[in-house]
């Protein structure tokens, strides 16, 4: 550690001092003969947090639009949620979620038993999160923590964008503009999961390999029921655009 420079020594005091606040949060009522006192002694080294922080870290996913908020029985293990940072959204003057701008905070959904990673790269050095230095891959920040908790979970998250006109009344129909999704996919290097929000909108996402067909075709089809108005479905099943062979 002498060789690293103040910023990061600073850097890996506030991940060390989260993590005896951890410990004593959970030894504060033990006695010191206790068999648990050594057990959380033990497990709250930070190497030995950190390793175990990895492997817990599949268990939750940040996101700005947790499914359960219009599907409430959504079982969590078998749904996808969607991370969309409001700026990011269609902009116009209508009060929705793109009026947050930049104030707003991330949602976390998941194994409630792994929030403690999500509070720890949630802590703030020089007004940026862990996370934020994480994913810029700071050069002060721990390359374990860079390679295998930030992008082991963060980088699952898939960015979401909406399709629609500028009125966003039967916006859907921008499908079938002439070199819209063809310039779309090229302009983020990504083949394309198009999931048919409404007739108004339709939602891209970039394609990845570990996308699981059936829960989302199963969103559509739970979000068409609670929450479209049968006249205005668009379809029950997701779409796909593949760059190589334009369709």
């Amino acid at each position: 550690m002498s060789n690293l420079s103040s910023r990061a020594k600073e850097i890996r005091q506030v991940i060390y001092s989260y993590i005896e606040n951890r410990l004593n949060t959970k030894i504060e009522k033990l006695q010191l003969d206790d068999p648990k006192y050594q057990v959380e002694q033990d497990k709250h080294i930070p190497s030995v947090w950190l390793e175990s922080a990895v492997e817990r870290s599949s268990q939750i996913q940040v996101v700005t639009h947790p499914l359960k908020a219009t599907y409430p029985h959504a079982h969590i293990k078998k749904t996808t949620s969607l991370y969309c940072r409001p700026k990011d959204l269609p902009q116009h003057d209508w009060v929705a979620t793109q009026t947050l701008g930049e104030n707003f905070t991330d949602d976390v959904t998941g194994n409630a038993a792994a929030l403690d990673i999500y509070g720890l790269l949630q802590l703030q050095v020089e007004n940026k999160t862990l996370l934020e230095l994480c994913l810029s891959e700071d050069e002060d920040i721990p390359e374990e923590i860079i390679e295998d908790l930030c992008k082991h979970n963060y980088q699952q998250e898939v960015k979401m964008y909406v399709l629609s006109n500028a009125n966003s009344v039967n916006g859907a129909s921008c499908l079938l503009y002439e070199n819209v999704i063809r310039n779309f996919a090229e302009k983020i290097k990504s083949d394309l999961i198009i999931i048919p929000s409404s007739i108004h909108e339709v939602i891209l996402l970039p394609f990845y390999k570990d996308m699981k067909e059936e829960e989302l075709n199963d969103m559509v089809k739970d979000v068409n029921a609670s929450q479209v108005p049968i006249d205005e479905i668009l379809s029950e099943h997701i779409y796909y655009y593949f760059r190589e062979v334009m369709v």
